[in-house]
């Protein structure tokens, strides 16, 4: 759904107030589709009372290296309310389940729900940016992980490129794309300080924050064990490279 078109789901019209011109949504379009993959409607989120976005689903890309489901709130940062220029997006791992009676699951549909509502706090006035921070109530995203909150980095994984999409008819700005990445209780507090998030990218593992992983280590309580896998993983490197 561009920005000047209409929907309708369920009887109900969709108001569909943006700043993004048709030029700027065919260059946001032509971004996601170069650098993260085509896609599908997936599921519609309702930013507010009669405004609803489109989440775009991009199936996994193994020929690209980018062997796992993408989600994105489609055009985000046109709607009026949002105070800055930023897409959304989340990897979820190739065999999970996004059918849309698996999505009513707390097992499947969690990353989903913890995606639409950062779009509806975006929606609210939030102006997201590179480390901030996101939490939700309860001690956990969903039964079966202690996943609690999220942060936003730019999505490495898909190059420097992907990061930024320049708009033509926006008086010079750009979107700026961010993924969300869940965190454990731990990492959450560790986060709260640049210095000391930094410490903890220092420490992380590239896989940690490419594909959610409801039971990955956790980056402050396992920090021994990650460590020793990591000097594994070198020692197996150096042998692969003396054969």
């Amino acid at each position: 759904m561009s920005c000047d078109q209409e929907n309708r789901q369920q009887g109900n019209r969709w108001q569909t107030t943006c700043r993004y011109s048709r030029r700027d949504q065919a260059a946001i379009d032509a971004h996601i589709a170069k650098h993260f993959g085509a896609g599908e409607v997936l599921d519609r989120v309702e930013l507010s009372p009669g405004v609803a976005l489109e989440l775009l689903l991009i199936p996994p890309r193994p020929e690209a290296d980018h062997d796992y489901y993408t989600v994105i709130p489609r055009g985000l940062g046109a709607w009026d309310d949002c105070p800055v220029l930023v897409e959304l997006l989340v990897n979820l791992p190739s065999d999970w389940l996004l059918d849309e009676e698996a999505l009513r699951e707390d097992r499947w549909g969690w990353p989903v729900r913890m995606l639409a509502d950062a779009a509806r706090r975006m929606g609210r006035g939030l102006e997201p940016d590179w480390g901030t921070l996101l939490s939700w109530p309860g001690e956990s995203l969903a039964p079966g992980t202690r996943l609690c909150g999220g942060v936003l980095f730019y999505p490495g994984v898909f190059g420097e490129a992907s990061f930024y999409c320049p708009l033509p008819d926006s008086g010079g700005n750009g979107a700026l794309f961010l993924q969300l990445v869940p965190l454990y209780p731990e990492e959450m507090e560790e986060a709260e300080e640049e210095e000391r998030l930094d410490r903890l990218l220092a420490r992380c593992p590239d896989e940690f924050m490419e594909v959610i992983d409801p039971r990955r280590l956790n980056l402050v309580l396992d920090e021994e064990a990650i460590c020793y896998e990591e000097e594994l993983l070198d020692e197996a490197r150096l042998h692969l490279a003396a054969i």
